[in-house]
Formats: structure tokens, C-alpha cells, sequence
């Protein structure tokens, strides 16, 4: 991984998740254009299913409200069959699909 954590955070767009003094997920994103965008979004696998992801979601489509924008945009790996129902239940649809740096993405966006 090659992510700038800590310019995302400097700059005001990472939010975290805690449970106690554990941080359970992250979410990074940020105003880009017309569209909030989901750069990276991570629960710890331990606290996979608890709800902590579609919470993350949720404030995200809040920050898309806050900002006046219509929709939120992401990606994810095609092989993550569990990311792409858990977008699809908060009602993401694909727009395309593209093989980048070896990864097969599933574009995504969620129309407000």
C-alpha cells in the first residue's frame, strides 16, 4: 500500500472508527468535483459485520449533503464480493469496470 495517511489526515480527510482505544475502521474521503469521493474505506476484520462500514457510509453521505454535492463516487476490487453488496444495499450502482496497476475496479456512485 502507498496511501499518505498522514497527508489525509493533515488535510482533514480521514475519520475513524473506535471502539475503546482500538481503532475498528477508517474512512478517507474528500470533495472532488461534483461527486464526495471514497478514496479508502477499512474495518478491521474482527469487526467485520458489526455494522461499522455502513456507518462509515453513512457519514460519508452525510459530508456529501453537508458539501451540497449530488453524489458520492468509489471503487473497489472486483474480488470483493462483500464491499460490492454492502454499496449496492445503500443503493450504489456500477458505472464501469477497469484493469489499473493490476487491479480489476468496479467504479461505483450513489446518486443523492
Amino acid at each position: 500500500m502507498s496511501a499518505d495517511y498522514s497527508a489525509a489526515i493533515a488535510a482533514g480527510h480521514a475519520v475513524v472508527a473506535e471502539q475503546g482505544d482500538l481503532v475498528i475502521g477508517y474512512l478517507i474521503g474528500y470533495a472532488d468535483g461534483e461527486a464526495y469521493f471514497v478514496e479508502n474505506i477499512a474495518v478491521d476484520p474482527q469487526c467485520q459485520g458489526s455494522g461499522i462500514g455502513g456507518a462509515l457510509l453513512r457519514h460519508a453521505i452525510g459530508e456529501a449533503r453537508r458539501l451540497n454535492l449530488p453524489s458520492i463516487r468509489l471503487f473497489t476490487n472486483a474480488a470483493m464480493s462483500e464491499n460490492r453488496s454492502l454499496y449496492a444495499h445503500f443503493g450504489f450502482v456500477e458505472m464501469h469496470r477497469a484493469l489499473e496497476h493490476g487491479f480489476d475496479r468496479v467504479y461505483m456512485r450513489l446518486a443523492l
